[in-house]
C-alpha cells in the first residue's frame, strides 16, 4: 500500500482526472518492482528462466504488480478494485455456501458496494471517486 504527499504528486496533475495523482503513482509501482528485478538480476547474473525476473513474471497478470495507493486526501487508485473484488467474491461464496444461493455474481455485487460504502467510494459513474456537486 503506497500514499503520496499531497505535494508534486497532485501540483504536477494537469489532466484534471478524478484519482490521477494516485494512478500515476499505482503505475511507477509496477515500474519500480521491475526495476528493481532487473537491478537484483543482473547482481546475481540469474539465467532467463530461473531467476528474479522469471519468478516476478510468474505472478499475477504476466508479472503486473499491482499497487493499491491511497491519496494524501482518501482518494484510491484503481488497483484497489482487485482488492474490493477479491474479497466481495470470497463474502459471497461464504453467503451462498451458508444459504444455499444460486446467484453468487448478484451477492458479489451487492458485497462489493458496501465495501465501497465503508471505505468511502462514491460508486456511481464508473470506478471514480467522485466528490457531490456543489450547490449555488
Amino acid at each position: 500500500m503506497k500514499t503520496p504527499s499531497p505535494c508534486n504528486a497532485y501540483s504536477n496533475n494537469q489532466t484534471g482526472e478524478p484519482n490521477e495523482a494516485v494512478n500515476a503513482r499505482q503505475k511507477r509501482v509496477n515500474l519500480d518492482d521491475h526495476a528493481k528485478t532487473r537491478r537484483l538480476h543482473e547482481h546475481y547474473g540469474c539465467d532467463g528462466s530461473q531467476g528474479f525476473k522469471a519468478r516476478l513474471n510468474s505472478f499475477g497478470n504476466d508479472g503486473v504488480v499491482l499497487g493499491p495507493v491511497i491519496g494524501a486526501f482518501g482518494e484510491m487508485s484503481d488497483d484497489v478494485k482487485h482488492i474490493a473484488d477479491a474479497i466481495a467474491t470470497e463474502l459471497a461464496n461464504e453467503h451462498c455456501s451458508y444459504y444455499s444461493d444460486k446467484i453468487p455474481k448478484t451477492v458479489r455485487s451487492y458485497f462489493r458496494n458496501q465495501l465501497y460504502r465503508s471505505w468511502g467510494l462514491i460508486a456511481r459513474r464508473g470506478w471514480a471517486c467522485r466528490s457531490p456537486p456543489m450547490r449555488p
